[in-house]
């Protein structure tokens, strides 16, 4: 039993109750409240129990220690001091083991508990992960941090086994009782998650009612699912069939909803839930390939989803609805490059702007890229939306089954492209299935390009066997013969000059039993390059999804594709079981194996860049937040070197660790180019006046050097004194009255 050490008379926020601090010796229930004016230590082998109030002075919190148990059954923790945070629930466990109990730490979280005004309400810090949370119908209110995961990933005999923690029925939120204001601090995130796979949330709630800008799970390096709760007594006959009764999870009032950098081989699913229309960017996936992101209701302010450095993903059932948000776009696709990609099945309404999907920096080819087949688009401005920059697979659909995408109320254009590719579009006969207009000429009506077999447009989701099943499981072998089917085909379509017919339809020359030859030899050979896709796709990322993921298995199948982005999943597969000889071999094979061009050795150069400080950080035994300032700036240069996948990388790992977010934006009212946010350069001796960026609603200046530290504040709207900062780089974050934020660079001689 603990002894108090006085009893507490003093209170200033809720009654006074007795006074307690020190290790707990043994198992123990508190029942009635308790003001806490140390902290709590629970040490291997107890449990502390709570079904009371409990309040905490400002730098006091709890540690449960590996092998301790903190049970929170209804109770509520608090801050005693008013205006002023404790410090929360610090969750300790041993990153080289199973997450069994005897191993961890464990806090468990039941019948309406809440934890509020913490600084961070659970947090697992580095060196100490693998502490397990398994909370359910609890709320985290009002804090700076609800939970914050750091490294652990337990690798067993070249398998990842999921993390047990779990979020059921769970509210993450900031009220009008907040005390942040009062305190001069802002809050961050819901729930941040660093180098951890398999964390759940189902049926949660995750909301900001109190204008601060926030986001509600940012993860890097991480695997997470967010779904449902589901109410069903039984499980349902067929596969992932909906729940009759369930609980979605829902996201609301933030910055980004969900944001995922650079999860790569960790498998996000984020499944039947509700994004409202007030988020900013509902989800937002940056170098994050074979995510699941399927049969959900997204709003949104800008963005519904943005998918840039991210491929293999599958967007299946979604319904993207602008509501009245102007300039906005549903779906935002940058960067998926030469790989086959699927936007299948999704609904689009009422969007306004630059595209319900608008695609920029795709590299798509004749039987190679992104098809957008069987969705519906209803009451946009412009339903695909191509920059100058971007192309997609030339052949939409095939002979055999149209794309079949359906244009109901467009307001302008279905197609409007700035590309000068040219393309075919497959599609059935039906009003709504013509494009409007209906020959656009970036599409024109090519013989019969538009009668063809009807798509079915089934769904892949509850099928007994007999749907759309588009993820297909098989083997390498199976695979491999594909392949060596399709290269056969590729052979013979030069060989009888099919080829050429299809790139010269205009010409004139070529009989309409000749053009039906050649479309019907390009759709077997579109058809089984579609099928290596399903397989190769489904198959990994079925292995990803897996609760247990087979390293070995996917390293064997990045080593039989022949891209160079299975190439640099399988770099970083290696390094997830630090076998560091393989990593280095496969990443200078690349330079043989592929003709890069320009820019793709452009990118090559600057990941080689970032695997090697990665592996310096690694072997030196630290992590990214303990960089010295010379490996930040020396990430600084990878994150400003090129727009390609390693800066994204390296701006994903600035952003999350040391805040400095400095982003890829997208002038909606420039449809050509994203450009990159402007670097301050340009500053009068001591007092920078930074002319390249509107200030004309700026409530407050921070800048902070390259360790992510406050060097300067000022809320003055046009200047700021920098006489006593030392010459370097600073990042600058300008606040605005509309609760934006926006990050740039400056440089003092």
């Amino acid at each position: 039993m603990i002894v108090p050490l006085w009893m507490g008379t003093e209170a200033q926020v809720g009654k006074a109750y007795p006074s307690v601090q020190g290790t707990i010796s043994q198992d123990d229930t508190w029942s009635s409240g308790r003001h806490a004016i140390g902290d709590i230590i629970i040490p291997d082998g107890v449990t502390l129990t709570i079904k009371s109030v409990v309040q905490f002075d400002e730098n006091c919190g709890i540690t449960v220690e590996i092998g301790g148990r903190l049970v929170l059954d209804g109770c509520r923790l608090t801050h005693y001091l008013q205006n002023k945070l404790w410090k929360g629930v610090r969750l300790e466990g041993d990153p080289l083991k199973e997450q069994l109990w005897q191993f961890q730490g464990n806090v468990d979280l039941k019948n309406e508990a809440i934890i509020e005004h913490s600084i961070c309400a659970i947090n697992i810090p580095f060196y100490y992960g693998g502490g397990i949370i398994q909370a359910n119908n609890s709320t985290f209110r009002n804090n700076i941090n609800s939970v914050y995961y750091r490294e652990y990933i337990y690798v067993m005999n070249g398998k990842i086994i999921d993390n047990k923690s779990f979020f059921n029925k769970c509210t993450f939120t900031i009220d009008q009782n907040n005390i942040f204001e009062y305190s001069n601090l802002t809050p961050g995130n819901h729930v941040n998650l660093y180098g951890v796979t398999g964390v759940t949330f189902k049926g949660c709630t995750f909301d900001c009612l109190y204008g601060f800008n926030i986001n509600g799970i940012e993860a890097s390096e991480s695997g997470f699912k967010v779904r449902e709760f589901c109410n069903d007594i039984y499980a349902p006959i067929f596969v992932d069939c909906p729940c009759e009764n369930k609980i979605p999870s829902s996201f609301n009032n933030l910055n980004y909803g969900i944001l995922s950098n650079n999860s790569n081989s960790l498998g996000i699913v984020i499944d039947q839930n509700i994004f409202g229309y007030n988020n900013v960017r509902s989800i937002v996936m940056n170098t994050s390939n074979k995510y699941i992101i399927t049969r959900n209701d997204v709003g949104f302010k800008t963005f519904g989803l943005t998918s840039d450095y991210s491929t293999g993903y599958r967007v299946e059932e979604n319904t993207f609805d602008g509501g009245s948000s102007i300039n906005s776009a549903g779906l935002l696709i940058r960067n998926s490059n030469n790989n086959n990609n699927e936007i299948y099945n999704n609904n689009f309404y009422n969007i306004n702007g630059n595209g319900a999907i608008w695609l920029i920096d795709n590299n798509g080819q004749n039987l190679i890229g992104l098809q957008i087949i069987c969705n519906k688009f209803q009451g946009n401005i412009f339903d695909i939306f191509i920059s100058n920059n971007s192309t997609i697979r030339t052949y939409q659909g095939d002979i055999f089954e149209g794309a079949d995408n359906v244009f109901i109320n467009t307001n302008q254009e279905s197609f409007i492209d700035f590309s000068s590719q040219n393309k075919v579009y497959f599609h059935s006969d039906g009003i709504n299935y013509y494009p409007k207009p209906p020959t656009p000429p970036t599409f024109p009506s090519y013989p019969f390009s538009d009668k063809v077999t009807p798509n079915s447009c089934s769904s892949s989701f509850c099928f007994d066997g007999t749907g759309h099943d588009t993820i297909i499981i098989r083997n390498i072998g199976y695979y491999s013969e594909l392949e060596n089917e399709y290269n056969n085909l590729l052979n013979e379509l030069d060989k009888n000059g099919y080829g050429y017919v299809l790139d010269n339809l205009e010409s004139g020359e070529f009989s309409q039993e000749i053009i039906l030859e050649a479309y019907t030899f390009i759709s077997k050979i579109s058809r089984i390059s579609e099928l290596m896709r399903k397989v190769s796709d489904g198959t990994i990322s079925s292995i990803i999804q897996d609760s247990i993921v087979d390293l070995n298995l996917l390293k064997m199948w990045y080593e039989i594709l022949h891209t160079q982005i299975a190439k640099y999943s399988l770099v970083e597969a290696h390094l997830l079981t630090k076998d560091y000889e393989m990593a280095d071999a496969v990443l200078f094979q690349m330079n043989d194996l592929f003709e890069f061009n320009e820019k793709e050795i452009s990118e090559y150069n600057n990941y080689k860049r970032y695997y090697f400080l990665k592996k310096q950080i690694k072997l030196s035994g630290k992590n990214w937040q303990e960089m010295n300032e010379e490996e930040i700036l020396l990430l600084h240069s990878i994150a400003d070197a090129n727009t390609g996948r390693s800066s994204s990388i390296a701006r994903g790992i600035l952003c999350f660790f040391f805040n400095i977010c400095v982003e890829i934006d997208f002038d909606m009212e420039n449809i050509e180019e994203p450009v990159l946010s402007p670097k301050l350069t340009n500053y009068n001796k001591e007092l920078i006046s930074c002319k390249s960026v509107n200030f004309d609603d700026a409530i407050k200046i921070e800048v902070y050097n390259m360790m992510g530290s406050l060097v300067l504040v000022e809320n003055e709207k046009r200047k700021f004194d920098s006489i006593n900062l030392t010459s370097g780089i600073y990042i600058i974050r300008i606040y605005t009255k509309n609760s934006q934020v926006s990050s740039y660079k400056f440089f003092k001689n």
